[in-house]
């Protein structure tokens, strides 16, 4: 079991790694940087979802504050529509 967990954690850094250097060549930093902000999000809600854990009420906080900080980071401060 463990050495399989680290075969999979070695070369999920590997991949991830790849595709983040690629995207670098193909879209803007500020793209690139928000889409790493989302990972965890994403983590939580495909942990939810797929091992049907549910989430705490400070991971929720969590999300709400990063989902939060991206669209500000998006809309560039700007509110209304």
């Amino acid at each position: 079991m463990i050495p399989s967990m680290i075969f999979l954690g070695l070369t999920a850094v590997f991949i991830y790694n790849v595709f983040f250097f690629n995207a670098l060549h193909l879209a803007s930093i500020t793209s690139i940087s928000l889409l790493s902000v989302t990972n965890p999000i994403m983590t939580l809600i495909g942990s939810a979802f797929i091992a049907r854990r549910i989430p705490t009420k400070y991971q929720l906080i969590a999300v709400m504050l990063s989902f939060a900080g991206a669209t500000m980071i998006i809309t560039q401060g700007k509110t209304g529509f």
